[in-house]
């Protein structure tokens, strides 16, 4: 899984620290919103924007945590009141399940 930190269509205000961040790491975790705004796939088959780093781990999203593992994308958790159906409507590559999804545990305070 690779990733990519770039503003589609915006001109670069400022150097992201998310290059240094990924350099050398053994493992890497990567928080997104899971749909773009006006509706669109985030999570992709092929990344079109130039790439901030390689080898994520696991996507943890406002609607679902997804582990990267050799098959492929696996749905571990969802967060309450979504479906695996509406994940894998909003997720392009083929997602794993194996078994019921957990209910993802947010902090008190957290909805």
């Amino acid at each position: 899984m690779t990733a990519a930190t770039w503003e589609r269509n915006q001109p670069l205000r400022r150097a992201f620290g998310a290059m240094d961040l990924v350099y050398g790491a053994e493992w890497l975790v990567m928080m997104m919103v899971h749909i773009a705004k006006g509706g669109g796939v985030k999570i992709v088959d092929r990344c079109t924007l130039p790439l901030t780093g390689k080898g994520v781990h696991q996507l943890i999203t406002d609607v679902a945590t997804i582990d990267i593992e050799p098959e492929g994308l696996v749905l571990r958790e969802l967060a309450r009141g979504v479906g695996v159906a509406e994940v894998r409507s909003a997720t392009e590559p083929e997602l794993h399940v194996h078994h019921e999804p957990r209910t993802m545990h947010l902090p008190a305070g957290v909805e």
